[in-house]
């Protein structure tokens, strides 16, 4: 995205930390007061020009000595902060999918088109303490620790095919989204390979209009289960994890609405599922998956 992932963390990590010292800021406060009135006595009965001038001498003293005696205190206990060069790295694949991020428009998306919008999801991952990028292709993106695949429309080679399979299987872990308004999905050409296949189905629940199609997953370990169908899904391969969550439009900004304001109350669950669906590929497979 343009901007170094060390740099960011480590200055979060600087702007956020505390005082080691307790009590620091009420002992620099009675120093002060302490060295005001020795300043006051010290001009006690002198004439009045005099004592501005030694009042004046104090005060430039105080400023000199306190401001290296500060700056060496801060320098020691605070030192700028080292590389962040651990943290995990969330790639979206821009040459598969189907999304668009806002920021790069200029102006907010129009309201029909929110669906397609990602960019409340994208700086989501940041709020979990991951580095969130876009890649060119599919390759760049197994250079990360997660890869984002979302409503994939194009055709998978058989070498990028291979690629993701020997990816997971090394530990590298794959989250797709797709949704029923994706009609060129291309999920089910890598899902295979996993054990996974997404597939629609014509909803017949009496409070749903009759010949819609909605999306359900097929193999796998169901972790969300609505109405009968499957909306999450995650399969264990070898040391990684594949995820699988059929309804996209979930984490859009039709949805989860801009970065740039408050969330409301459902908003907020909304965030809250995609915590726990990201932290479900990442790290928790294995506890529930016996």
């Amino acid at each position: 995205m343009g901007y170094n992932p060390s740099f960011l963390l480590g200055m979060v990590d600087y702007l956020n930390r505390t005082n080691s010292i307790p009590n620091l800021n009420f002992a620099f406060l009675t120093c002060s007061v302490l060295l005001f009135l020795v300043g006051v006595a010290a001009t006690k009965g002198r004439p009045f020009a005099l004592a501005i001038l030694i009042f004046f001498i104090f005060c430039f003293l105080g400023l000199a000595i306190g401001s290296n005696v500060f700056s060496d205190i801060n320098h020691k206990n605070y030192p700028p902060p080292s590389p962040n060069q651990d943290y995990v790295k969330v790639c979206f694949d821009k040459e598969h999918s189907a999304y668009e991020l806002a920021q790069f428009l200029g102006h907010p998306p129009e309201v029909s088109a929110q669906w397609q919008f990602f960019d409340a999801f994208f700086v989501g991952f940041q709020r979990l303490g991951y580095f969130p990028c876009e890649k060119n292709n599919l390759e760049d993106c197994l250079k990360g620790d997660l890869v984002v695949l979302i409503n994939p429309h194009q055709d998978f080679t058989i070498n990028e095919k291979e690629l993701l399979r020997e990816y997971v299987n090394q530990g590298g872990r794959l989250l797709v989204l797709d949704s029923i308004r994706n009609s060129n999905s291309s999920s089910n050409e890598i899902l295979a390979q996993f054990g996974l296949r997404v597939i629609p189905i014509l909803q017949q629940q009496e409070n749903i209009s009759p010949g819609l199609f909605a999306l359900t997953i097929e193999g796998g370990y169901p972790v969300e289960v609505q109405d009968g169908l499957v909306h999450f899904a995650i399969s264990s391969y070898g040391q990684g994890c594949v995820g699988v969550f059929v309804d996209s439009v979930e984490f859009s900004e039709g949805v989860l609405g801009t970065m740039y304001l408050a969330a409301t109350e459902e908003q907020l669950k909304a965030f809250k599922l995609q915590f726990e669906v990201v932290d479900l590929v990442l790290w928790e497979e294995k506890e529930i998956i016996k």
